[in-house]
């Protein structure tokens, strides 16, 4: 039995199942992952698959940041750019928008 699957960036997935049942098993389980909280499956605890996913399971132990501390400032953008190889060649550095006069929305 094959199934396919058309993504929203347009990609297509061709699954082959050996027969219905293990491709309705492998769709509820898709769904119930794909849409926890909103999945139509009867028999597929969607609430706890939604439980233990990792975006709503996680708890930080302590703040990163500590309460005396500016937030803006524990990351450093040019040492993250630096480890990406920027600037090079091809990327620069630039203020034309460090007023947000160029563009207010970025």
């Amino acid at each position: 039995i094959n199934a396919e699957y058309g993504g929203k960036d347009v990609r297509m997935c061709h699954l082959k199942f050996p027969d219905k049942l293990s491709r309705d098993k492998a769709f509820d389980f898709i769904s119930a992952f794909g849409f926890p909280w909103g999945s139509s499956n009867s028999h597929i605890n969607s609430s706890t698959i939604a439980s233990r996913m990792f975006c709503t399971s996680y708890a930080q132990s302590s703040p990163l940041i500590p309460q005396d501390r500016d937030g803006w400032y524990i990351y450093d953008r040019e040492a993250e750019f630096r480890r990406f190889g920027v600037p090079s060649q091809f990327w620069r550095w630039t203020k034309i928008n460090n007023e947000f006069k160029y563009c207010e929305s970025y």
